[in-house]
C-alpha cells in the first residue's frame, strides 16, 4: 500500500507540475500586413550593411559625373597691354631712326576650350592684337585673327 501511495505520488506530482506547462498554448504571432515598398523601407533603414552600400553607390555616381565633366567647355578670356619705351642702338634693326622706340600695345583674346579624351586641348576662338610703335609710317590698325588650336596637356 506504501508502494501505491508512492507510486500514485509521483503521478500526482508530474501531473501537477506538468499541468501549467500544457496548458499553456504558444502566444498567437503578430501579423501585420505591410506591402513590398514598407518592408524595404524598413530594412534599408534599419540594416546598417544596405546603407553602406547605398551611400557607395551614391559617392561613385558623384565621382562619375564629376569626373565627365572635365570635358565640359570652358570660356577662356584674355588681355594683355604693353607699354615699352627705350633707347635705339646700333645693333637693332630700327637704328635708320635714331631716337626712342616706342610701342604700346593691347592684345584681346577670347574663346572656348575644351579637353577631349585623347588629351588634347582643343580651343576656339579669335585674338586682337592692337599694334602700335613709333618706327612705323601709319600705326598699323587692329588685326583680328580666328584661331583654331589643338595641343597636347603637359605631363
Amino acid at each position: 500500500m506504501w508502494s501505491r501511495k508512492l507510486s500514485l505520488g509521483w503521478v500526482l506530482g508530474i501531473c501537477l507540475s506538468l499541468g501549467p506547462l500544457a496548458a499553456q498554448e504558444e502566444p498567437a504571432p503578430i501579423t501585420r500586413d505591410m506591402t513590398l515598398d514598407e518592408l524595404i523601407q524598413r530594412v534599408l533603414a534599419r540594416n546598417e550593411s544596405v546603407q553602406v552600400r547605398v551611400m557607395e553607390l551614391e559617392i561613385s555616381r558623384r565621382k562619375y559625373r564629376a569626373e565627365r565633366g572635365i570635358f565640359e567647355p570652358e570660356m577662356v578670356l584674355g588681355y594683355e597691354h604693353q607699354d615699352n619705351q627705350r633707347e635705339i642702338t646700333s645693333q637693332d634693326p630700327f637704328r635708320l631712326r635714331p631716337g626712342t622706340y616706342e610701342e604700346r600695345n593691347n592684345l584681346y583674346n577670347a574663346g572656348l576650350e575644351t579637353l577631349v579624351p585623347t588629351g588634347a586641348r582643343v580651343r576656339l576662338g579669335y585674338s586682337l592684337r592692337d599694334l602700335r610703335n613709333n618706327q612705323h609710317i601709319s600705326p598699323m590698325l587692329a588685326r583680328l585673327s580666328p584661331t583654331v588650336s589643338m595641343s597636347p596637356l603637359p605631363v
